[in-house]
């Protein structure tokens, strides 16, 4: 059956439902990769890969802890809500500079790749058709004062 053009906006999986709230009923999603910038002692830890098993190694005061708390960020559980505030979280010596340094939009604080497994994948298809999502990876980041995570997914429009 060939697909239907779909309307510009947000891609709408079910009625009432964002591609935010879809995602996060993807239960067999793999973190792949982690990037913290602008939290507390950690400016910039470089993308890193997370593995099966992945060790933090580092002197006291490093960042270890700060990465761990970031990632919790991400997508907090209610009961342990996870809040990313300027004036806690981000480096203190750039604080006075956070307007100039971000004019447009809030800093981000953690971008994670994540990767969608086959069954997932199959889902997308049957729920948006064949080719939609270009691929399997799948960014999550969040902002400063942000309520909710960004989701990045690579997607022909055109399908």
């Amino acid at each position: 059956m060939p697909s239907q053009p779909r309307p510009p906006g947000p891609i709408m999986v079910n009625p009432g439902q964002s591609l935010i709230k879809w995602a996060a009923t993807l239960t067999g999603m793999k973190l792949a990769k982690v990037h913290i910038t602008n939290f507390r002692s950690v400016e910039d830890s470089d993308e890193f890969s997370v593995e099966q098993v992945t060790c933090l190694v580092g002197k006291n005061e490093a960042g270890k802890s700060a990465i761990l708390l970031a990632l919790s960020a991400l997508n907090p559980h209610s009961a342990t809500p996870a809040i990313l505030d300027k004036e806690r979280d981000y480096p203190r010596r750039l604080l006075t500079q956070y307007a100039q340094l971000h004019p447009d939009k809030d800093a981000v604080a953690v971008t994670t790749t994540w990767e969608l497994s086959k069954t997932e994948l199959e889902q997308i298809k049957e729920e948006l058709g064949d080719g939609v999502i270009t691929s399997s990876q799948v960014a999550v980041s969040r902002r400063y004062e942000a309520k909710e995570p960004e989701l990045e997914v690579s997607i022909d429009i055109h399908r």
